[in-house]
């Protein structure tokens, strides 16, 4: 998948290097600018999600956005739009579709379930009643898995029966339910604050970089998701050295006799790194425990070890960085490519 400069979206084969489909322009100066894909179940069809917007003839401020589904038959090399949703107005959107659902991350987390053609909104609150940040959120085990910003560093669980009744059909945002949870009231699911290492500064403590989740299948169908965390936090004193901290944090069915939560979140491993190097922005955790960025480098960390990271840097002969404007990059966790994209070239490395 990519995006044209035009902010056209576009399928190529990397086999035969030919453009494979494009997502037809159903409306006057609409363009993509963020989407994600997957692979179907029965690996024969794709899933594609984009967020299509509308810069208007006269201004650069955008007016009214879109979230479009399509599936991708690759036998027939056809595709049809499932569905589409009106979004808030906004510059900047990060998309992410797992399963049945489709995450829209803007000031709040805009949560669609694709399939049964039903929306809802969902807004983190602190004990305050500050708006809290949800940079990550992923479907899991029935369960919605956020990662949250706040002091202690928090991972939520909320199981998706918990959410049952209130998605309503409507296509456009104003009309959907907002949902807000605080994490510790009793309707927010599992919890698990992340607590303080040893000679933490009070007050401070580290911010997200990333969060994986997975159903470790090999194991056994009883086995726990699994759910691997990133952060970073910077040391005083110090400009480019920084702490690098993981977490591996199981979901567990509960067994306390005080509480009838069926579920829990146990924390399992965690190690604290130093680092001179911190990704600007990385989704991209293996199973295995390994993060990646790409800048001019190929950079990898290793999670829950204690050695120096990053463990290994690729040259890859590189002259733009993805991280700069008409860049990107992606990976997926079970792939063992990394595409990247850079102004004319999309380059598939192998790992």
């Amino acid at each position: 998948m990519s995006v044209a400069e035009i902010g056209r979206l576009e399928l190529w084969s990397t086999n035969s290097g030919e453009l494979v489909w494009t997502a037809p322009a159903d409306r006057e100066n609409h363009g993509c600018i963020s989407f994600d894909f997957e692979l179907g179940e029965d690996s024969k069809t794709l899933m594609v999600v984009g967020v299509f917007v509308d810069k208007g003839s006269s201004t650069n401020s955008t007016t009214i956005s879109y979230a479009r589904v399509f599936s991708f038959d690759f036998e027939r090399k056809e595709c049809r739009l499932v569905i589409e949703r009106v979004l808030p107005a906004a510059e900047l959107f990060r998309l992410i579709i797992r399963g049945d659902f489709l995450f829209v991350h803007s000031t709040h987390v805009l949560l669609v379930n694709w399939k049964a053609h039903s929306s809802v909104i969902l807004s983190y609150l602190e004990q305050s009643g500050r708006v809290v940040n949800a940079p990550t959120v992923l479907v899991g085990d029935q369960h919605i898995v956020v990662a949250l910003d706040i002091n202690p560093l928090s991972l939520v669980a909320l199981p998706l029966s918990s959410l049952a009744g209130r998605w309503p059909q409507s296509a456009y945002h104003a009309e959907w339910e907002v949902i807000t949870i605080v994490p510790g009231h009793r309707s927010c699911g599992a919890v698990l604050q992340l607590a303080p290492y040893e000679g933490q500064v009070a007050g401070a403590g580290p911010s997200v970089l990333a969060l994986h989740a997975f159903s470790p299948s090999w194991r056994g169908a009883d086995a726990p998701m699994e759910i691997h965390i990133a952060a970073y936090e910077r040391i005083l004193g110090l400009q480019r050295t920084k702490r690098l901290h993981s977490y591996r944090v199981q979901l567990q069915p509960a067994v306390s006799a005080v509480s009838d939560e069926q579920w829990r979140l146990a924390l399992v491993a965690r190690r604290t790194t130093i680092t001179n190097y911190v990704p600007l922005k990385s989704r991209w955790i293996m199973n295995s425990g390994r993060m990646l960025s790409v800048r001019e480098k190929l950079v990898c960390f290793s999670l829950f070890q204690d050695a120096l990271q990053p463990v290994k840097i690729l040259n890859l002969g590189m002259n733009t960085r993805p991280e700069e404007e008409s860049t990107s990059a992606s990976v997926k966790p079970w792939s063992g490519a990394l595409t990247i994209g850079t102004p004319g070239l999309v380059r598939i490395v192998h790992f």
